[in-house]
């Protein structure tokens, strides 16, 4: 249907505009021999996208030797989109000034592999950009001369890291929570925000990427360890996470009696739909009548109310603490 072609278009969009990020930043740089063979980096983030990218070529084989083709395109899809562009190209971006140990043959080998992966499903896009960027990277020995015919990628166990996983994990898990924050209460992005972390397992983590975190959430101060303890105040959200707590003071940013109102607000319309939908999906003449496809949509709205209804008394609940 039309909403997939435009899905799939704009993943084309994502995919084109990675590369050429890529490319753009591999075009006359030192240090890229040895891409194609990458041994055990020492930066953490690298360690994490390899580890994933082996993960999700491991899910890609067992997939594709069931036959389930459908499903191998989606694991890949969802790394290329979710992990390496969203998060890893962003991290990367970071890194390029801080001194450190440069992303660049990682990004690279990464998008090089992740070409191969996504060629059975989309050949065209894939060998033209896969073209373009070997003549950014040294020669692989034993280079194919398209990607048609290049090797697939098999899993290499080897590059797995549960530990570098799960710190990058960490990571993401409270940069999304404080951007998911800033999205409930309507605060614009140029406004910096102050963060309150207690993390005592991985405290020394947050510390490590605070540089990364500060700049992903837009948080001006981050305060760590045995600074890190939030005063009760009414004008405080604690965010809970898998390792601990982030609180956001919101004074001066929202006028928070004003936003509870607002989110009461919202819940009581969201009820109503609620209660419109769940009647009409019940109704046996409706399920009868209706094309197949207005049911289908009617059912996703109904999702989309429940999910939004758990997010809001989830907010409420922190705002009443």
């Amino acid at each position: 249907n039309e909403s997939k072609m435009e899905a799939s278009r704009n993943f084309a969009n994502k995919l084109w505009n990675a590369a050429r990020f890529v490319m753009t930043n591999l075009e006359g740089a030192d240090g890229l021999e040895g891409w194609h063979a990458p041994a055990t980096p020492g930066h953490r983030h690298d360690r994490w996208i390899l580890s994933r990218l082996n993960h999700v070529a491991a899910q890609v084989q067992e997939h594709m030797e069931a036959y389930q083709f459908g499903e191998a395109q989606r694991v890949v899809h969802d790394f290329l989109w979710g992990e390496y562009c969203d998060w890893y190209i962003e991290m990367a971006k970071i890194r390029q000034s801080d001194g450190g140990p440069s992303p660049l043959p990682t990004l690279g080998y990464v998008l090089e592999r992740v070409l191969r992966l996504l060629h059975p499903f989309m050949p065209f896009v894939t060998e033209e950009i896969w073209q373009a960027l070997v003549d950014y990277l040294p020669a692989e020995p034993g280079r194919p001369e398209a990607l048609i015919v290049a090797p697939y990628p098999r899993p290499q166990p080897e590059l797995f890291d549960d530990r570098a996983e799960r710190e990058v994990g960490a990571v993401v898990e409270m940069v999304r929570a404080i951007r998911n924050l800033r999205a409930e209460f309507r605060i614009q992005p140029h406004q910096p925000l102050d963060a309150i972390v207690d993390t005592p397992e991985v405290s020394s983590i947050v510390e490590a990427e605070a540089a990364t975190i500060k700049t992903l959430a837009r948080v001006a101060d981050l305060k760590v360890g045995g600074d890190g303890r939030a005063s009760g105040a009414a004008d405080e959200v604690t965010l809970v996470l898998a390792s601990g707590t982030v609180t956001v003071p919101l004074t001066d940013l929202v006028d928070v009696a004003q936003e509870r109102e607002r989110l009461v607000g919202e819940l009581g319309e969201l009820d109503s739909s609620h209660q419109r939908l769940s009647v009409r999906l019940q109704d046996r003449q409706f399920l009868d009548k209706a094309p197949e496809e207005v049911v289908e949509r009617e059912r996703q709205r109904l999702d989309g109310i429940e999910a939004r209804r758990a997010r809001i008394q989830e907010v409420l609940a922190r705002l009443s603490t």
